[in-house]
Formats: structure tokens, sequence, C-alpha cells
């Protein structure tokens, strides 16, 4: 079995946001349920589980109704290593492999995803990656 865990207790500090950046909006969808869907669309992902701040459980349950995959919600810790360590636990015994996706980055290919499992399968764990890209600024002598 191959579940997918999605920390989602972010406190959005470095964005500066007044509210947790998964339930802002993109084309009228919370992010959350935008990045739910990339790994939805793939066959081979067979269970979710996303990792909540406790006060946001109530709120991300409502938000998965009618998701068609097995897909829970537990309590997120004070750091993203705890609510990932959090979704560890509730794993089902069947698990084989699992991936770790930040909840607030939709924009990931069902391609990427099968790919990853495809690598973990094959060489005992893989990442995504991209090649980084600099930005370099020009300021003139005012700045």
């Amino acid at each position: 079995m191959v579940t997918a865990i999605f920390p989602a207790a972010g406190q959005s500090r470095r964005m500066q946001s007044a509210s947790n950046k998964n339930f802002l909006t993109l084309a009228g969808t919370p992010v959350l349920l935008l990045t739910l869907q990339a790994f939805l669309k793939s066959a081979l992902i067979e269970e979710l589980i996303i990792a909540a701040a406790p006060e946001e459980i109530s709120l991300v349950e409502k938000m998965i109704v009618g998701i068609e995959k097995p897909c829970r919600v537990v309590a997120g810790g004070s750091e993203r290593q705890y609510s990932i360590a959090n979704a560890l636990k509730a794993l089902s015994p069947s698990t084989e492999i699992v991936l770790v996706h930040d909840a607030a980055r939709p924009l990931i290919a069902v391609e990427t995803i099968n790919a990853v499992i495809d690598a973990a399968r094959r060489f005992g764990g893989a990442i995504a990656a991209v090649p980084a890209k600099n930005t370099i600024k020009v300021v003139d002598g005012d700045q």
C-alpha cells in the first residue's frame, strides 16, 4: 500500500498570513484540496493522511468529505517533524511506501508522484527534485 502524508499544521509565519495558507483559495478552491486532488489522480496512492493543527481538524474533516480514497486527519505537532511523526503513527499496517508532501504545494504532476513511487520501489527511497533557479537582482546607485 502507498500512503501520502500531508503536513498541514503550519502557521504561515513566513508568509505573514493571518490564516493557514492551506485554506487560502486558488481559483476558488482551498490550496489543501488542490494538493489532495493532485495525489488523488494517481492510481498508485491508496490512502491519504493529513496532519492538521488541532484547532483546525474539524475544518479539514469537513473539507475532505466525499474524497473517494481513504483519507484521515490527525493532530499535527508544533513543528513539521512532529506532524509527520503523528501521521506515521496513523499508517495502515499494510503501508509499504510513504510519501510526504507539503500540503501547500498543489502544483505537482501525477507523473512526478508516480515516478517517485516507482523509484522508491526500485531503490528503497526517493525524492522529487528540480534544478535550483537562482534569481539575480540588479540595483542601480539609488538602490
